[in-house]
């Protein structure tokens, strides 16, 4: 038995195992899959390496010349998206039982503990969209854990390696993360925070 599923993430940077081999996107965003705000692939990047398994570029998912959108989560605190960006994978079938393993890298300029960025990533059902099971979350947050997101109520149902990060800082400005698709925000920091989480590998 076989499940058509499709990958999507927003805020974070990813790259996949089954649905796309490491390699996958060092040819830019692959066909088929669909960007709702502001997508892209990179090489090593400043502060952002290349995500682990091989490849020569990652995919990358960025707020900065983002669409207005709504969450698709809980919030403890109250939900504050104003915009963001969303990747969504063309459809793939996996046998019931098989292993899925992706990595994510979430990087923040932003940073303080009001309106806070947050990223994520889910698996969803072709037939209808709807949510077949959370991957990955992470948020902003100067002392706790980024990954996964404390604020969030919906918990990743993968394995997450580490299964905790808290923020390591950027090279830039007050710990902002030296980065190309953050645009003029690249190195910058809005207030305590920023930094990145390096890859985190998810496997589902």
């Amino acid at each position: 038995m076989s499940n058509v599923i499709r990958l999507l993430t927003a805020f974070v940077l990813a790259t996949g195992a089954q649905a796309v081999a490491a390699q996958g996107f060092n040819g830019g965003i692959p066909a088929g899959w669909t960007c709702f705000g502001n997508c892209g692939t990179a090489a090593a990047d400043g502060d952002i390496t290349l995500a682990p398994g091989g490849g020569t570029r990652y995919g990358w998912v960025s707020t900065e010349g983002g669409n207005s959108i709504s969450s698709p989560f809980t919030f403890t605190g109250g939900d504050s998206t104003t915009n963001g960006s969303i990747l969504q994978s063309s459809s793939f079938s996996v046998a019931a039982g098989d292993p899925l393993s992706f990595s994510f890298n979430y990087v923040s300029s932003d940073g303080s503990t009001s309106f806070t960025d947050y990223g994520w990533a889910r698996i969803l059902n072709a037939s209808d969209l709807s949510q077949a099971a959370v991957l990955f979350t992470a948020q902003t947050h100067p002392t706790n854990n980024i990954v996964p997101a404390s604020n969030i109520i919906e918990q990743p149902e993968a394995t997450l390696t580490p299964a905790s990060v808290s923020l390591v800082l950027g090279t830039g400005s007050s710990g902002g993360p030296l980065w190309s698709p953050l645009g003029g925000d690249s190195g910058n920091c809005f207030d305590a925070g920023c930094g990145y989480s390096d890859w985190v590998v998810a496997t589902y």
